[in-house]
């Protein structure tokens, strides 16, 4: 009499069933934090900003009034960072993932890269205005502008000082979850006196989204990379820093 075999069922591969679940899980976690709208808002603002300064060759007060009523506008979609700066202090203050702050900062640069396409190819006539200009340029030779050099250290310390009091202005708003008036007043004023003080060194952007539509890479390599795009990131983060720490430590003396 031959034996009744009874076949095991195959045993489903665990590592497989496993990646597929964090493949999942992982598309779920992007799309709760980067949603279309909040991307595409970053993205128009950031090319208002770089807009503005292309028009107003960089005017700081004018730079604040536009943060001013940005903030205003699109504070209820996306939060209105617009700044990569802005981005870097509320990731070093825990106020944004690091998932939204990478994407945030990529659609701020192709924003103020829109701004550049759209005034240098549909509206400019003349040249467009640019951070650095040399002593051949024909509006220094006009006599319309004067000459802008890269330079080495002083615009890297001056980025840096100016986004550190931006920073610690940013992280006041936030950490003190101010909104409306009071948000777009301390943001821009902040963004304001960190202008004021990079000027001591630096051309004042405070933005690297804008400092690429501003041609701020063409010229003076990595002094010109750190100056306008690495030293505005630290310096946005370190003021937001100090800013916690500062209030950390008044709350706790307050509590004891």
């Amino acid at each position: 009499m031959a034996k009744a075999t009874t076949k095991k069922p195959a045993a489903k591969p665990a590592a497989t069933t496993t990646t597929a679940a964090s493949s999942r899980s992982s598309r779920v976690s992007l799309r709760g934090e980067l949603s279309l709208g909040a991307l595409v808002a970053e993205l128009l603002g950031s090319a208002v900003l770089a807009f503005a300064a292309l028009t107003t060759a960089n005017n700081p007060i004018l730079a604040a009034v536009a943060v001013i009523v940005l903030i205003l506008i699109f504070s209820e979609v996306s939060g209105a960072y617009l700044n990569p700066v802005v981005v870097a202090a509320a990731w070093a203050t825990k106020q944004l993932s690091w998932v939204r702050a990478v994407g945030y900062i990529v659609v701020q640069v192709l924003g103020a890269m829109l701004a550049y396409v759209i005034i240098s190819k549909f509206m400019k006539d003349s040249s467009v205005y640019t951070l650095f200009t040399s002593a051949n340029d024909p509006s220094v030779a006009a006599g319309y502008s004067s000459a802008r050099a890269p330079g080495e250290w002083k615009p890297i310390w001056g980025e840096f000082v100016g986004t550190v009091i931006f920073g610690f202005g940013i992280a006041s708003a936030m950490l003190g979850r101010k909104a409306g008036f009071d948000r777009a007043f301390t943001i821009g004023g902040a963004l304001l006196l960190g202008l004021i003080a990079a000027l001591a060194g630096s051309y004042a952007v405070l933005n690297p989204a804008v400092a690429t539509a501003l041609s701020g890479f063409a010229q003076g390599g990595w002094w010109s990379f750190g100056a306008y795009a690495i030293a505005p990131l630290v310096g946005g983060a370190a003021g937001a820093w100090l800013f916690k720490l500062l209030k950390r430590d008044v709350e706790s003396t307050n509590n004891a």
